[in-house]
């Protein structure tokens, strides 16, 4: 994955963990997604 497939691929999951009531842990566990690169991106895209 090329890296702005990477950005935009974590810039569509930290946008609907925006719209959704979940907590970032529990979002990452619902979408199987790394919660320590989760918050490197939502902190690097916010």
């Amino acid at each position: 994955m090329k890296s702005q497939e990477r950005q935009q691929f974590w810039q569509q999951h930290v946008d609907a963990w925006q719209a959704s009531d979940l907590s970032g842990a529990a979002f990452c566990k619902q979408h199987e997604l790394n919660y320590a690169q989760f918050n490197y991106w939502r902190k690097k895209l916010l």
